[in-house]
């Protein structure tokens, strides 16, 4: 005796399934928007950080690199998140380097290597950003979890550019003599 098989076989078929999670379609768009604003800031922050990386030089070397590698890298991981709560929002991130250049926030990426000031100031311009940008979340489009998840990427900034200000009061930075850094 053979078995009986039941096979159904869907060809060409696209779902296009809107996520159904409290939030109407204009909220969602709205606040995908917000992410899609917060993606190119990260990014550029991250093209800013792996350039100063890139570049160190001086005594304190080894050090430097470090700082700014775990900095590129939890950036990195920043951005992956918030593209991965656009998708759960059920729309697509940033997904071309037009869209990317119209929603970056930060200053023109320059030609020479960023200095502690540069990265100091793209963090804190992320951090007021990030902070209006959750209020809206909350206040203006119902968003509360899209809204705790930016105050956790705002709390990661301040942690970042409190690491730079702590390093950088300690030690020369960015090939700095030692003698000319008195804070």
């Amino acid at each position: 005796m053979g078995h009986i098989r039941n096979e159904t076989i869907i060809k060409n078929v696209q779902v296009d399934i809107q996520p159904n999670l409290g939030l109407d379609g204009d909220a969602r768009r709205e606040v995908v928007k917000i992410l899609n604003h917060t993606i190119a800031t990260e990014t550029g922050l991250t093209i800013k950080t792996r350039i100063a990386h890139w570049n160190v030089r001086g005594r304190s070397y080894f050090e430097q690199r470090g700082l700014l590698s775990s900095q590129y890298e939890q950036l990195n991981q920043i951005t992956e998140k918030l593209a991965e709560r656009i998708r759960m929002l059920g729309e697509i991130a940033i997904d071309g380097l037009q869209e990317f250049l119209n929603n970056f926030k930060l200053d023109d990426l320059r030609r020479d290597a960023p200095d502690i000031n540069e990265l100091l100031a793209a963090h804190e311009v992320a951090i007021r950003s990030l902070r209006e940008d959750a209020k809206k979340c909350s206040e203006e489009h119902g968003d509360e979890v899209t809204r705790q998840f930016l105050v956790e990427i705002l709390f990661q900034h301040e942690k970042m550019a409190w690491n730079l200000r702590s390093y950088y009061e300690s030690r020369p930075f960015f090939g700095e003599s030692q003698e000319g850094n008195n804070g």
